[in-house]
C-alpha cells in the first residue's frame, strides 16, 4: 500500500507548509503515485498582535514584474500602513500594518487566487457606508480561520458537530487559537 501525505501539515506552523508541500511531492514521486506531481511555490500568509498591534502579511511585498500594481496607504500618525501587489487582477501579496479589518477578507482572496474588485480602494477601506461585519453564516467553510495553525471554518465546525462544545475542547483538536489569539473570537464565535 502507498504511503501518501495528505495534509498534515495543516497542525503545523506556517513557516513548516511549505515544508510539507515539497514533502508531499517526494511522496509522490518515491511512491510512484503521481510521478508528474511538482512543487511550484507556496502562498505563505501570517497576522500577528503584539502588543495591540495587528500586522498581516501575505506573499510578495514587493512587485517584481513590470505590470505589478501597487495600492498603497500610509498613516504613520495613527501607526497604520496598508499595501498591496496586484497581478492580473488577483492579489500577490501585501501588508496590512495597524487597521486591519480587511485582513480577512483579503487573506482569503490572496489563498483562494480570487478576482477582485476594479475599485481598487475598496480592497483597503468601506468607503462612504458604515463598516459592514461579515456574519459567519456568509464565511465560506474553506476560509482559514487560524493562520497559524491553517485551520479553515470547516474544520471548527466539524469539530463542534462531533460533540466538542467547548472553546477548550476545540483548541485541543484542532490548536485553533492556541498560537498567537489574533483569531480566538473568530473561534469562540463559531463555538457558541
Amino acid at each position: 500500500m502507498a504511503w501518501r501525505a495528505r495534509g498534515p501539515w495543516r497542525r503545523f506552523s506556517p513557516a513548516a507548509a511549505p515544508i510539507w508541500e515539497q514533502a508531499k511531492v517526494l511522496a509522490d514521486h518515491i511512491t510512484g503515485t503521481n510521478s508528474s506531481a511538482a512543487y511550484h511555490g507556496s502562498k505563505v500568509a501570517t497576522r500577528l498582535k503584539v502588543a495591540g498591534v495587528e500586522l498581516a502579511s501575505m506573499g510578495l511585498t514587493e512587485p517584481i514584474e513590470q505590470r505589478d500594481e501597487i495600492v498603497q496607504f500610509s498613516e504613520p500618525r495613527h501607526g497604520t500602513y496598508k499595501k498591496l501587489i496586484i497581478r492580473d487582477g488577483r492579489l500577490m501579496g501585501g501588508i496590512l500594518l495597524g487597521e486591519s479589518s480587511k485582513a480577512a477578507y483579503l487573506l482569503h482572496a490572496f489563498e483562494s487566487n480570487a478576482t477582485l474588485p476594479e475599485e481598487r480602494i475598496h480592497l483597503l477601506f468601506d468607503i462612504g457606508a458604515p463598516p459592514k461585519r461579515v456574519t459567519l453564516e456568509q464565511i465560506p467553510l474553506d476560509a482559514q480561520i487560524c493562520n497559524c495553525e491553517h485551520v479553515n471554518k470547516g474544520a471548527i465546525v466539524e469539530c463542534v458537530k462531533s460533540g466538542r462544545r467547548t472553546i477548550e475542547a476545540v483548541r485541543e483538536a484542532t490548536r485553533a487559537g492556541r498560537s498567537c489569539g489574533s483569531c480566538d473570537a473568530m473561534v469562540r464565535e463559531i463555538v457558541e
